[in-house]
């Protein structure tokens, strides 16, 4: 695992199967629509002849309010105060390339480019929507919290990423 690429129509997607058909949809039709109405941005790894998507992550624009974080995060910001952030908003790995390390390389590089857009756009952190308890605990394992007001709705403040990354 080495690098991920910004999604181009080049890059081949209809055999992509995660498991998850609204993901599988997602990638071979849909993310060309958010990408050019600048909902999203989506970055793939690709096989090794580089043609085929094997895992991908879209990134985006998002906020959260004060009232949703923990309150050790929440007691600098002024109360109501909408706090700009960066959402993870899906991520997946084709199945035949499950369990191998390509969903921790993927929420990674997803840290790092979260880091480089918050230079240009200030972000407080990184924010995922788990789709269930077993991506809940993935997250969890790279040191997510869990918002206040949905079990499923977790963030990673950019410092923490920038302590532990660099």
């Amino acid at each position: 695992m080495g690098k991920t690429y910004k999604l181009t129509p080049l890059h081949n997607r209809t055999d992509f199967d995660c498991g998850n058909q609204a993901l599988n949809k997602y990638i071979r039709s849909s993310v060309d629509r958010d990408i050019h109405n600048r909902l999203t941005q989506c970055y793939v790894a690709l096989d090794q002849s580089e043609e085929s998507v094997i895992g991908f992550y879209t990134l985006s624009n998002f906020t959260v309010s004060t009232a949703q974080l923990p309150r050790k995060y929440a007691r600098k910001i002024p109360l109501g105060y909408l706090v700009p952030t960066i959402l993870l908003g899906r991520l997946a790995v084709d199945l035949n390339y499950q369990a191998q390390g390509l969903g921790g390389f993927l929420l990674v590089d997803s840290m790092h480019r979260s880091l480089s857009a918050a230079k240009i756009s200030n972000a407080y952190a990184l924010v995922t929507h788990a789709k269930d308890d077993k991506a809940v605990n993935f997250y969890k394992h790279y040191g997510f919290l869990q918002l206040a007001e949905n079990p499923r709705h977790l963030f990673l403040p950019l410092k923490t990423i920038e302590q532990n990354l660099l």
